[in-house]
């Protein structure tokens, strides 16, 4: 299966670049059991300036004992700014593929197969990160939220619906530092004579 036919995302480019790690775990359907951590990325440039900050979600869902097939996956990744509203960054439906116990009423599924690097601020939204000033560090909060829905055949949530739905957040600190500048100089005089 190709990545880019799950999720579509912006391409990132410049050498600073910050990422978050994300994974999501457990049981989905028979516990509701949801996990979804995150570390804390640091980075330092000249300026204290960064090209975007990024996800690359890895995880896994499980299901059991559903009254009826499992057949596709909604995977929706929000994020927020400390103090901001959660906006959406991907929201996407797949077909889980055919074979390997993927499909059914009990089925297994690895997303970090078909998710690609998600970018969650670039441009000028990835200036709030910034650090202005000569030799500081900035740390801003940020949280991921992912959220998964198992659907039956004709895309609605698979039976039964209480269970179906998955939701977990991640924060971490984004930290951005402004490397101190430094200047020197040397010389020397080298005096001579003449006679």
């Amino acid at each position: 299966m190709n990545r880019r036919t799950f999720v579509k995302t912006a391409g990132i480019g410049g050498a600073a670049t910050l990422v978050g790690v994300g994974l999501f775990g457990d049981r989905a359907a028979a516990a509701s059991d949801t996990s979804f951590t995150a570390t804390n990325p640091e980075i330092s440039t000249s300026d204290g300036t960064i090209s975007s900050v990024y996800i690359a979600p890895t995880g896994t869902v499980e299901w059991h004992n559903f009254d009826e097939s499992v057949e596709r996956l909604r995977i929706s990744f929000d994020s927020k700014v400390d103090g901001g509203q959660f906006e959406t960054v991907v929201d996407e439906t797949l077909a889980l593929p055919k074979g390997d116990d993927t499909r059914g009423q009990s089925g297994k599924f690895d997303y970090q197969d078909v998710t690609d690097r998600i970018t969650l601020y670039s441009g000028a939204k990835a200036n709030r990160f910034e650090q202005d000033a000569d030799g500081e560090e900035k740390s801003t909060p940020v949280s991921v939220r992912v959220r998964i829905t198992l659907l039956n055949a004709a895309g609605e949530k698979a039976d039964p619906a209480a269970k179906a739905s998955l939701s977990a957040t991640a924060t971490f600190e984004i930290v951005v530092g402004n490397k101190g500048a430094s200047a020197t100089a040397s010389g020397a005089a080298n005096p001579g004579i003449e006679a």
